[in-house]
């Protein structure tokens, strides 16, 4: 059975299939499809928290609409490395920092998105689109 050529062809076929579906996660975990590229929103805010992990960092910020509602955000940036090689490391980020954030809403509607970039209180410039997401100038 070990030389049945339609052994063989079964047992390329699955290494086959398991290959190109151990694929397709890491493709959808990349894909910008749920994320509105064509907008960029933006608020004063206040960081609660910056979560500084791979793959990617988050940011968590407060502020309030046009009504006065506390409204929270979540937004996902890229990986820590090229936030580094734009010159911020963890400790550029406090609960309580005042900031202005620019983000790519989410197609659905739904709060958060992905970090287009932060304008921190003294002016630095993270940008987290990915164009801009090399070494500073």
């Amino acid at each position: 059975m070990r030389n049945d050529p339609s052994s063989r062809k079964y047992v390329i076929s699955l290494i086959a299939s398991l290959v190109l579906s151990s694929l397709h996660p890491a493709l959808a975990h990349h894909s910008a499809a749920g994320i509105d590229t064509s907008k960029t929103l933006s608020v004063d805010a206040t960081l609660k928290q910056f979560t500084w992990s791979a793959p990617h960092a988050q940011i968590v910020v407060d502020y309030q609409d046009e009504g006065g509602k506390d409204v929270e955000l979540s937004v996902t940036t890229f990986a820590p490395g090229m936030l580094i090689r734009q010159g911020f490391s963890p400790k550029d980020f406090r609960h309580g920092d005042k900031i202005k954030l620019f983000w790519h809403p989410n197609r659905s509607g739904s709060p958060g998105g992905i970090l287009a970039k932060i304008v921190t209180a003294d002016g630095r410039v993270m940008n987290g689109d990915v164009q801009g997401a090399g070494p500073p100038p």
